[in-house]
Order: C-alpha cells, then sequence, then structure tokens
C-alpha cells in the first residue's frame, strides 16, 4: 500500500486505523502470492468491509455508497464516487482480493454489494435454510406490543395435539434470558385461558402441560450449547442437530445475522421453526436486522414466505393515545403524502404530541424547567418507595412496585444518560445507598451467570432474607428466587437504563429520556421501541430539534438478505 495514501480518510473516520493496518496485512499477502495491489477505491472497499460487523452491517452496498461517507469527508471532499459502476471496475484489478460468489477470496462480489466471505456464506445459509421445501418447516408471527403474538404461538402449539401428537418437544428461547422466561410464563397463561374457549376443544391438555413442563427455556447461546473453550463452540451445528420438534424464537428482532445462521444451522429438516417479533423495534446491538429483513419479504404477496406469515395488527395493551403515537410511527396509514421519515410524517408526530396530553406528557427540557423537576422528584420518590417496599421482607411486592415506573435513556453517558439519572436518584435517596447492597436497589445482570441461572439482562431487587441480609429477588415464573449477593458477579443499578436494554420488558409507565443533540443511535426504531414499553402512562423528555431528528432517521442495515429470500 505505498501507493495509497488513506491519511484524509482516517482524519475524516471514514476508515479506521485497525482497519487500515489488517488491510495491508492482507494485501501483502495478495502481493506475495503474485497478486497485484488494489487502487484506491478497491483499499477503501477492503477497509469498509473490514470494518462492517462493528457498523452492524453485513455487507458494503455500493447502491448506497454515498451513506459511508462521513460528514467530515463531505466538507473534506474526498474522492468518493456515487455511482456503483466505478467501485465495481475498482474491483476487477485485484482478483486474488475481490472474487465472485463460490470462489475463495476474502471479498465476495455479489451484484452491487461486497461482502467479507464468512458473511457472505452465513447469509446465504439462512435464506436457503429458511425458504426449503417452500418454507413449510417456518412459521413467523410479527406485531407490535400487546397484539396477542404470544397467543398466536399458543394456538399454533395447540393445533399440534389436537392432531394427535403427545411426545413434542419443545423450546422457548429468545436473544436474552429475561425475555424467553417471560415468554414461558405468557405460554402458560395463554394456554389455561384456550382451555375455556372453543379453541381448546378436542386438546390433549395433560400432553400440552407435559410438554410445556419438559420445555428448554433459556437464551438462544444457552439453546444451542455455547461453550468458548470447546473445539466447536456451539455444541449443536450442522453435525449435531438441536433434539426438538418446535423450536419458538421471541423477540426475533434482536437476533443477529451470525446468530441466526447458527441457529439454522442447527435445525433438524424436520423441526418447526416459529419467528415471533415486532419488525418495527430496534435490531440486533450486532451486524444484520434479520427479522427486519424477513418481514420485508414475508408481508409481500406471491413470496415463499406470505403463507408462513401471520401479522398482529389488533392491540390489546397499549392505552388508544399512546397506540396513536406507535401506529403513527410506524405510519400504518400514511396521508398527504407522507412516507417514513420525510418532512410530513415528522410533523404529524410532533403535532400528534402537542395535541395528544392525557395520557402522554412532552417535557422540552430547554423551556419546561418546572416540568423536569418534577418529574425527576418522581422518579426519586418511586426509588423511596421501592426502598420501604423491599424492607418489610415482601419481595414480591417490591418487585411489582419496580414495575411501575421505569426511566428509558438512549445514551448510556452524559446528562440525559444512564449513568447521570442513576447517579442523581442515588445522591437523592442519601446515606443508605452508601451501602453497596442498599434495600430496594434494582439491579440488572450485565454478564451470564449460569451457576445461579442468571443471564444478561435479568433485572432484580435488593432485600433482606429472613436473618435481614441483602439478597437478589428475581421473577421466576409469577413467582420470584433468592440469590445470595456474593454470587452477584456482574450486576449494575437500573433506577434507569437504555432503551437497548429495555426491550422485551413492560411497565405501567415509562420516562423516555432522549439526548440534548441527535447523534447515530438515536433513530426512529429506537424511539419507538422506548415509548412502547409502557402500559399506562408515557412521558418523553427532549427538545422537538432532537424528536425531529428521531423520527426522521431510522436504523441504516446494509444487508442482502430480503433480496436472497
Amino acid at each position: 500500500m505505498t501507493q495509497i495514501n488513506l491519511t484524509p480518510y482516517l482524519k475524516a473516520n471514514v476508515v479506521e486505523a485497525a482497519d487500515v493496518a489488517a488491510a495491508e496485512t492482507l494485501i501483502a499477502m495478495v502481493v506475495r502470492n503474485g497478486g497485484t495491489e488494489p487502487d484506491l477505491l478497491g483499499t477503501l472497499m477492503l477497509c469498509l468491509a473490514l470494518r462492517t460487523p462493528r457498523d452492524r452491517h453485513t455487507c458494503i452496498d455500493l447502491d448506497h455508497i454515498s451513506d459511508w461517507l462521513t460528514p467530515e469527508g463531505m466538507t473534506a471532499q474526498l474522492a468518493w464516487p456515487t455511482d456503483s459502476a466505478t467501485w465495481l471496475v475498482a474491483t476487477k484489478s485485484c482478483p486474488l482480493l475481490f472474487g465472485a460468489p463460490g470462489t475463495a477470496t476474502p471479498l465476495i462480489v455479489d451484484g452491487s454489494r461486497i461482502y467479507l466471505g464468512r458473511s457472505f456464506d452465513e447469509e446465504g445459509a439462512i435464506a436457503a435454510a429458511l425458504t426449503r421445501s417452500n418454507a413449510q418447516h417456518l412459521h413467523i408471527v410479527l406485531g407490535g406490543p400487546g397484539t396477542g403474538k404470544t397467543r398466536e404461538v399458543a394456538m399454533k402449539y395447540i393445533d399440534r395435539f389436537k392432531k394427535g401428537e403427545r411426545d413434542v418437544r419443545v423450546a422457548l428461547a429468545a436473544p436474552t434470558g429475561k425475555a424467553a422466561a417471560r415468554m414461558r410464563e405468557v405460554l402458560l397463561r395463554e394456554c389455561d385461558a384456550l382451555k375455556k374457549l372453543p379453541e381448546g376443544k378436542d386438546v390433549d391438555w395433560d400432553a400440552v402441560s407435559a410438554a410445556i413442563d419438559a420445555a428448554f427455556s433459556g437464551t438462544v447461546h444457552s439453546l444451542l450449547g455455547f461453550g468458548p473453550s470447546r473445539d466447536k463452540r456451539y455444541k449443536f451445528n450442522a453435525d449435531n442437530y438441536l433434539p426438538f420438534d418446535w423450536v419458538v424464537i421471541d423477540e426475533a428482532s434482536m437476533l443477529p445475522s451470525s446468530m441466526m445462521y447458527r441457529l439454522v444451522e442447527a435445525l433438524d429438516p424436520l423441526t418447526a421453526l416459529l419467528l415471533v417479533g415486532d419488525p418495527d423495534q430496534l435490531a440486533s446491538v450486532d451486524a444484520g436486522s434479520v427479522l427486519g429483513d424477513i418481514a420485508k419479504v414475508a408481508t409481500q404477496k406471491g413470496s415463499v414466505l406470505f403463507s408462513q406469515t401471520k401479522v398482529m395488527r389488533d392491540q390489546w395493551r397499549l392505552p388508544p393515545e399512546i397506540d396513536g403515537l406507535a401506529r403513527l410511527l410506524r405510519l400504518e396509514t400514511p396521508v398527504d403524502g407522507q412516507t417514513l421519515g420525510n418532512p410530513q410524517h415528522v410533523d404529524a408526530v410532533i403535532k400528534y404530541l402537542q395535541a395528544n396530553k392525557t395520557l402522554i406528557s412532552w417535557i422540552n427540557p430547554d423551556t419546561d424547567k418546572d416540568a423536569l423537576v418534577g418529574v425527576r422528584k418522581k422518579v426519586v420518590d418511586h426509588a423511596r418507595q421501592l426502598h420501604d417496599a423491599a424492607k418489610i421482607s415482601d419481595p414480591q411486592s417490591a418487585l411489582n412496585k419496580r414495575q411501575e415506573l421505569q426511566v428509558l435513556c438512549a445514551h448510556r453517558e452524559g446528562r440525559t444518560g444512564v449513568s447521570y439519572w442513576n447517579g442523581f436518584v442515588e445522591h437523592e435517596l442519601g446515606a443508605y445507598t452508601d451501602l453497596r447492597w442498599y434495600f430496594g436497589r434494582p439491579v440488572m445482570v450485565t454478564r451470564n451467570n449460569k451457576s445461579v441461572d442468571l443471564y444478561n439482562g435479568d433485572v432484580g431487587i435488593i432485600v433482606p432474607d429472613a436473618d435481614g441480609q441483602p439478597v437478589g429477588a428475581f421473577s421466576d415464573g409469577g413467582t420470584f428466587r433468592l440469590v445470595p449477593t456474593m454470587r452477584l458477579e456482574d450486576v449494575e443499578s437500573v433506577h434507569a437504563l437504555t432503551i437497548h436494554k429495555s426491550q422485551g420488558s413492560e411497565y405501567d409507565e415509562v420516562i423516555v429520556v432522549l439526548p440534548n443533540e441527535s447523534s447515530r443511535i438515536l433513530t426512529r426504531e429506537l424511539f419507538y421501541t422506548g415509548i412502547t414499553r409502557t402500559k399506562n402512562r408515557l412521558t418523553i423528555i427532549g427538545s422537538e430539534a432532537v424528536l425531529r431528528s428521531a423520527v426522521s432517521q431510522a436504523i441504516r442495515r446494509a444487508s442482502g438478505l430480503a433480496a436472497r429470500l
């Protein structure tokens, strides 16, 4: 790379030093094997491809190559063609680096998309696994919060037993342990409700109960038998299929491309797969937007997935005022030339918030100082009530109290972030928070801890045990269990938590705190996810400018999965 000067691109944050170093190593290997060095555009594509997993893409989409140029890069007027054809020409000069599908080159050129080899293989395997045999093994249930997705799963589940089946081996999994536990709890409740309805006739309910009792319930990682010290990191794989007839994946919007690949690779061809989720929610924190890509295809008449998909539209949980905001953010009924995120759509959201003030409070922190003080007082008062509920040695009461109110922040850091809000609340609570394990402290597990069956995202509260010593109380299928604090290795306070971490949860009242300035992570999907965590009341803290930015900006994930499907 002696002839290529990437310094201006580094300064403009278009590429990063680690990717340039890795690119130099790859290019040196190509040259040693008799290949030619790529030109400037070829080198840039290699650097961009190497960073795609960090940017949560599965590929570079040359049809939208302008999206990869940073604002600093635009200001610096860097060489950056906007047409895909010019970039594709650059791939022809280095055949040992860029190859067509089926070749063993580091980068794969598939039409106008550039992939790392592994990402290309994984995406192709997902599409092939989902669509084989006309997708007869696949069932997709899509819908927003409170639309009855789990009831639909229960209906499909008991249908197996209407057909006389008894020994159905079931797995209930989700990207987080919290979501998986909730799935089992809600499925049991829905099956109980169906017993009394006409749909419950001719069902072997003893067999249903036995199958749920024996069902696996946990994270997708634990379902696949993840073990970092093994030769093969996943116990179940293409050579050792999962031993289940029926696999349900809830909150599938959080499933990254790499994990979906591991899952479909480990499925027996005879195993039924049910994917359940809300494609309008946040995508995975890792690369890919699998459920979103699937939904694009599954909702199109004539696609192989269409007949296998049920879209749940009627909403049963959110009050009409908050449901109206959620539907508007999804733009279910566009009018006056609105498209998602365009100025007319953004204006409609702002007008809705200005007109609907019964269950929704919108506080502009720049002008509504008194209202902001009132919200902070409410949060601190709730934390004091948590402390009082925990002190009386009633863990279930304390757990229920925690569900009454939750602060959700877009960011972790800064004066609008989780760290600030948690610090503010604990400072206001006073001296007893000097103890690490103070009663009423809400805690979230930040790393899987199999020894006590706690997983990243599980939330509990510190309460006294029979001897008055602090222990963690965690919900466990409608009841609770106590875990000694010495076993709580990786936890943090969650008087406030990020919107990302709140996925799969619901609270009586939610306070959504937006940052003071727009940012890359502040998207319509993030805002939608935050406002739909509530069951009754919603407070939004953010300026009009930041709100407009949130509604207009969508998650950008380059992927070829929808096209393959």
